[in-house]
């Protein structure tokens, strides 16, 4: 292995921009004069990091069709790589906006917080660009290790520190099982890379299928944990209940997208020989995610809670797109196009889901945040923008033509039709009837319902209605005129190939 330069740390610029604006963060937070200070410049200092890395992924020569040969093909900067770093960078953007007002009612607006959410956001880069194993393996601990603290942030409150424990304990184990799963492919192919993976699951038969086999299982759990996927959901609904709002909103979002975008990039370069093993898998865990999210959902009064069941809902649609992508048969257009929709779906339900997180905390009946059916009673009447930025989201979570979520679910299902997965497709269109079910109760609470007596309700801050709005606008033109967004999404994927 040659000597490492500077000029070959070049591909890693955007990562070492947020990373060094998070340390400034935590500096600010230890080194501030008083609490007044850093609750002013750690936000300005992470939202500063985030907008200067979005420049520097597009400073570095982007490799196409052949992995850069830069630290022997382990981090690559292609445009893949490059189209989920600028959505991961949109996350962290959103959610420190969403955070400002929180953590100020909270009297938590410590630089440590915004120093842990940009770490965060550095490991879902890392995920992103990984082209080991190891790597990849580094990228989800990085990611994982920030949101035990973030969910645990409020020390003083036992929900939140009840959260965080349920949450590392359960990922430690969803942990374990993916490094057993890597350690499986690390012992049929003789190496970490994804191309000597991919080399040898071309050559597999008789026991080593079988050891193969075992690998797939044990990797959907490890990545299915962080994308909630059934039956690996089952902290979710808890642990987004007890964590601060500004992190549920976060954490709906963030490891999800990671998880999506790291298994879309270790299927396509290096295990599509195993597809015969894990497409049936993956079929069947779709299901199981679309229906069992929308049927507890149902039962919900708790928003939060419902949110968190719709979320583990969504997870399941998006794995639609990448069992339709490798379903066997298909053409290269019918891959490419099944993986694009994955990746606007990932799009849209960021503004989705951070947005409809987001107005939970804009809205205060009493000493705290919105969580019931029964705080939205009346918010029509009482916060018309605030309602009908909600409805906003809710009418995109239900898949209503000319928004985002609309646009998302009929590519993701043409692209299962393509495929020939009309099982798949069937079981997509009947869950997106049953969620509209739920996400009504929450429309028919804010308009239909005569308001309480409670207190009024007490408006976010400025940064707040920026996340808002900006998420709002984003869903109506992602669904108006999508078609940018999803030839971007094209171009990216085919990448990979």
């Amino acid at each position: 292995m040659e000597a490492m330069t500077l000029p070959d740390l070049r591909e890693l610029i955007p990562e070492a921009t947020i990373s060094i604006s998070a340390l400034i963060a935590i500096l600010v937070g230890a080194l501030a004069r008083n609490y007044s200070s850093a609750r002013r410049i750690a936000p300005a200092v992470a939202l500063i990091g985030l907008v200067a890395a979005v420049p520097l992924m597009f400073a570095v020569p982007h490799a196409t069709t052949v992995p850069t040969a830069r630290f022997e093909g382990v981090f690559v900067a292609d445009a893949f790589a490059v189209c989920l770093k600028l959505l991961f960078s949109a996350v962290g953007v959103i959610a420190t906006l969403v955070s400002v007002n929180f953590l100020e009612a909270e009297r938590q607006a410590n630089g440590e917080y915004y120093g842990l959410l940009l770490l965060a956001v550095v490991g879902m880069m890392l995920t992103a660009s990984a082209r080991d194993v190891v790597l990849l393996f580094l990228g989800l601990e990085v990611l994982s290790l920030s949101t035990y603290v973030l969910v645990g942030y409020l020390r003083k409150d036992p929900h939140s520190t009840e959260s965080a424990i349920k949450y590392f304990l359960l990922s430690s184990f969803a942990t374990a099982l993916l490094l057993y799963g890597l350690s499986l492919l690390y012992g049929i192919s003789g190496g970490t890379s994804y191309a000597a993976i991919r080399a040898a699951g071309a050559h597999l038969s008789g026991d080593l299928r079988l050891v193969a086999m075992l690998s797939v299982v044990f990797l959907t759990a490890g990545i299915g944990f962080k994308a909630t996927l059934v039956p690996f959901h089952m902290y979710a609904p808890d642990v987004y209940q007890g964590a601060p709002g500004c992190v549920a909103a976060f954490l709906a979002v963030g490891p999800k997208l990671a998880a999506f975008g790291a298994l879309i990039r270790l299927l396509v370069e290096a295990m599509p020989g195993f597809a015969s093993e894990w497409v049936p898998l993956l079929t069947v865990v779709s299901i199981l995610t679309m229906t069992i999210g929308n049927l507890v959902a149902l039962s919900q009064s708790n928003v939060k809670r419902m949110l968190a069941y719709s979320s583990i809902a969504h997870a399941g649609y998006m794995l639609i797109g990448i069992v339709a992508a490798f379903t066997p048969g298909v053409t290269a257009d019918v891959r490419s196009q099944a993986l694009a929709a994955v990746v606007y779906y990932l799009v849209a339900y960021t503004f989705m889901k951070m947005g409809a997180f987001g107005i939970l905390l804009s809205i205060k009946p009493g000493d705290r945040f919105a969580e019931t059916l029964d705080d939205l009673r009346g918010l029509g009447r009482r916060r018309p923008l605030a309602a009908a930025l909600l409805l906003v989201f809710l009418l995109s979570l239900i898949g209503i033509p000319l928004t985002a979520g609309f646009t998302a679910k009929f590519y993701v299902f043409s692209s299962a039709i393509s495929a020939g997965c009309y099982t798949l497709a069937i079981a997509g269109i009947l869950n997106a009837v049953v969620a509209a079910t739920y996400y009504s109760r929450i429309a028919i609470a804010l308009y239909a319902v005569e308001p309480g007596r409670g207190e009024p309700y007490a408006a976010g801050g400025i940064s707040l209605k920026v996340a808002l709005a900006a998420s709002a606008i984003a869903i109506l033109l992602l669904g108006i005129f999508p078609g940018r967004v999803l030839e971007t999404a094209l171009q990216s994927v085919r990448s990979l190939f």
